[in-house]
């Protein structure tokens, strides 16, 4: 587990540094009680948007934020790649983490760095 994690973590730096992409993990808070810590402080610093544009919109509208990403989070099972404009107004690609039968998470992408 811990090598799949860092090699995961490779590629987001690669997505960042390249190609100059904005990549964020978020888990549900049921499943991100269950990573084991040490493998939750790799993906940690994907776990914010990083972007200046949405730092910027977040200090007002935090709420809505937090509403968007459970709603990602609600959204049912699919096998590929969901894109949709965040309530900021920002176009972003997002990708489920499943386990088993069950959304734990997603990782978003979106071209603002």
């Amino acid at each position: 587990m811990q090598r799949l994690t860092e090699n995961i973590v490779s590629y987001f730096d690669y997505l960042e540094q390249e190609l100059q992409l904005c990549v964020s993990v978020h888990f549900s808070n049921d499943r991100l009680r269950t990573i084991p810590k040490e493998l939750f402080a790799q993906l940690l610093p994907y776990n914010v948007h990083k972007s200046p544009y949405c730092c910027m919109v977040k200090k007002d509208l935090w709420d809505l934020c937090i509403a968007s990403q459970q709603e990602i989070l609600g959204l049912p099972p699919c096998s590929g790649m969901l894109c949709r404009t965040c309530h900021a107004g920002v176009r972003e690609c997002l990708f489920q983490i499943m386990v088993g039968e069950q959304v734990a998470g997603y990782v978003a992408v979106s071209g603002y760095l």
